[in-house]
């Protein structure tokens, strides 16, 4: 905001020093206008000039371009001051009301056609990359179709990014020229140079340090601030060592030799690891040593990272009579190293974490530190419980549907032998109801048959009463029979239900147990603790030797095991 008021006000200065005229002699344009020239009652410091070229500007011959994504974003007195329209797309009835508001404005000043109905239909039903220019000095709307660009913009750069994009460039100034140069960049390169000294006899012994210096080393160490940790990795490689290290070193001599300490940046922190719902908790150590980047430089700490560090090695004080190499830019204060430790702090939090495992089916867990093997143990022997367990449901429910069934099929069956004995009885009762209505109409002609001929009519309705009720209870015997074999067939289709249950529920389980996911568990930012994080001299033998074809050489190699294990 403070950039864009000054540039806005230098516009308008330099505009009013200008002469009148009908010809553009500069266009200004401004992308992206949220927050810059917002409706009433915002008024941030750039939108007085920024109004007040949009009304005065154009007899000076300057233009303004201004884009927005949404119109409700900028104030209408500097909508209805513009004379040009380019409209896409508007996806909200705001944007659409607040430009066709604005542009009715326009219209009615200029005294063009416009029907703000039509617009609006129009404005709708616009496609990709489809635009309605509206000119004050046109009619009508005009619809045109841009082409298809592609852009590869990198977007916003970072500090880091800039200062890496500029490094080619200030290596080409004087001053970088004559600079000495910096420390490799990650790992140690040998360096070369030509003999200077007079060579010595067969027998002579090493000297206590070489002829010449190798560039940019010093026998005074670099002032570092007194706040920045320094410490200093032991020489555990030794000359004869270091010198059969060296390719085709085969014949050749030691002359001399020298401890010289490289700067390294070293970090160690402490990171818990802890679970608050199991109460749980991991501890481990993350190292990282890398060459001394500049301040400000971009580091790239997973290419960093040490798999083991032994901090007790550590020590305190240099080598006597060693040499050192220049700090890189900026890298003697303190800034740059809190800097650095908040960057090593953030990536831990961010892609530090540790493997666990889970089931969200079964809803387990493993421990911190299990392996997958014996959590699918654990998930086994879960997933089997559980599979019983909805075994034993089914088989509850469909025993209790079966006892259900079976006690009706017992009283069905009951019922069928009632109904059995009934309807053999009604058929006997009608046997001998229907024999003593045939014996009373043989004797109806004798003396018994003329007394008894008064009841013939009544023995005849009973015959009826009696076949009647033995046709009923045979309809009820028919209906048991059918009530048992109904419920036979009810009983089959429950039992088969039952065993395609839990069939399928076995099926259901199967594989189950299988199906573990990998969870990370990221440590909180207040549970990583850097231990050491600071300045590491880490030594290097400066050797001068001397090859079977008498050539005095100068080479610098690694003097400790940590350096040549991370080359």
């Amino acid at each position: 905001m403070f950039f864009v008021t000054l540039l806005l006000e230098q516009t308008l200065s330099w505009m009013r020093r200008l002469s009148g005229t009908t010809s553009l002699r500069a266009l200004l344009y401004f992308d992206e206008m949220f927050g810059y020239f917002p409706p009433h009652p915002a008024n941030p410091p750039c939108k007085r000039p920024l109004l007040t070229l949009l009304k005065m500007a154009r007899a000076f011959g300057l233009g303004l371009m201004l884009t927005t994504q949404n119109p409700v974003d900028l104030d209408y007195k500097g909508l209805t001051n513009a004379g040009t329209w380019f409209i896409g797309k508007l996806q909200t009835d705001r944007d659409k009301a607040r430009v066709l508001e604005g542009m009715e404005g326009v219209v009615s000043e200029a005294n063009t056609l416009l029907d703000r109905a039509y617009l609006d239909r129009l404005i709708s039903s616009l496609g990709t990359r489809v635009f309605v220019l509206h000119n004050v000095h046109a009619p009508r709307p005009v619809l045109y179709q841009t082409r298809w660009a592609l852009s590869y913009l990198r977007g916003p750069l970072t500090r880091s990014q800039v200062r890496t994009l500029m490094q080619p460039y200030k290596a080409r100034t004087p001053q970088a020229a004559a600079a000495a140069p910096a420390a490799p960049t990650y790992a140690p390169v040998p360096r070369v140079a030509p003999p200077t000294a007079p060579q010595t006899a067969a027998g002579a012994q090493p000297a206590a340090a070489p002829a010449v210096l190798p560039s940019g080393y010093s026998p005074a160490a670099p002032r570092v601030n007194a706040r920045v940790a320094q410490y200093y990795w032991p020489t555990d490689v030794s000359q004869q060592q270091a010198l059969r290290a060296l390719s085709g070193a085969q014949g050749v001599r030691l002359r001399a030799a020298q401890v010289a300490y490289q700067p390294y940046l070293l970090g160690l922190a402490s990171v818990l690891f802890a679970d608050t719902r199991s109460g749980q908790s991991q501890q481990e150590e993350v190292a990282c040593l890398l060459p001394l980047p500049e301040a400000h430089g971009l580091v790239r700490w997973e290419r960093a990272l040490l798999p083991s560090f032994d901090d007790h090695l550590l020590e305190r004080e240099p080598e006597p009579e060693a040499l050192y190499a220049a700090l890189p830019e900026g890298m003697g204060d303190t800034p740059p190293y809190t800097q650095l430790r908040n960057d090593f702090v953030d990536f831990i939090y961010r892609e530090r974490t540790i493997s666990r495992w889970v089931h969200s089916r079964l809803k387990l867990q493993s421990q911190l530190g299990e392996t997958r093997e014996a959590f699918l143990a654990h998930c086994r022997a879960e997933a089997d419980a559980q599979r019983d367990a909805e075994l034993d449901k089914i088989r509850q429910r469909a025993k209790t549907a079966l006892d259900r069934l079976q006690d009706q099929l017992r009283r069905a069956e009951q019922t069928l032998e009632d109904q059995t004995i009934t309807y053999r009885g009604r058929q006997g009762e009608e046997l001998l109801s229907a024999g003593e209505t045939i014996a009373g109409a043989l004797l109806g002609k004798t003396a018994v048959g003329k007394v008894l001929g008064t009841r013939r009519s009544a023995a005849l309705s009973s015959v009826a009463r009696r076949r009647r009720m033995t046709t009923s209870a045979k309809a009820n015997l028919q209906q048991a029979e059918d009530d048992i074999k109904r419920l036979k067939r009810d009983l089959e289709t429950a039992q088969k239900e039952q065993e395609a249950a839990l069939e399928q529920t076995r099926r259901a389980w199967d594989g189950v147990a299988e199906q573990v996911e990998e969870a990370a568990l990221r440590p909180r930012k207040t549970d990583i603790r850097p231990a050491i994080f600071g300045l590491l001299w880490l030594p290097h033998w400066l050797l001068t030797w001397e090859d079977e074809r008498g050539v005095v050489r100068q080479t610098l190699t690694p003097a400790c095991r940590l350096l040549a294990s991370e080359a």
